[in-house]
């Protein structure tokens, strides 16, 4: 039952990166929408503290809320990276997961910067449609 819940978990945190890259991110009113999926793991493919990444919300959802949960989720560095070494295993991340008011019908909007423990930084800006 494990093994299915986290190949369940993982399945989800990829297909949820894929969907949010830049699109229009559809949720249902009141429910849970993954949005986004996040990594950072070290030279030995193992995930950082949790503490290491970092969030601010410089642009809230007006009709809902963010908040972040731990997943499995399968990393996606490119070729070039060398911790592309570490893809296709499900490893220890984060999702961000917004949930709209209930019974909110509607547009929204957020962003969420990202910090990572090597100093990058991730800008994810985001429309909603909420049905």
């Amino acid at each position: 039952m494990r093994l299915l819940f986290a190949l369940l978990f993982a399945l989800v945190a990829v297909g949820a990166a894929r969907a949010s890259q830049g699109k229009m991110v559809d949720a249902y009113s009141g429910n849970p929408t993954f949005v986004y999926s996040l990594y950072a793991l070290g030279p030995d493919c193992r995930p950082v503290p949790d503490g290491e990444i970092h969030f601010t919300v410089p642009v809230k959802p007006a009709h809902g809320r963010l908040y972040w949960t731990n997943a499995l989720v399968v990393p996606k560095y490119p070729a070039s990276n060398p911790l592309h070494v570490c893809n296709a295993v499900g490893r220890h991340g984060l999702q961000i997961i917004y949930r709209s008011a209930a019974n909110y019908k509607g547009p929204d909007k957020f962003t969420v910067v990202v910090t990572f423990p090597a100093g990058g930084t991730l800008d994810i800006s985001r429309p909603v449609t909420v049905h």
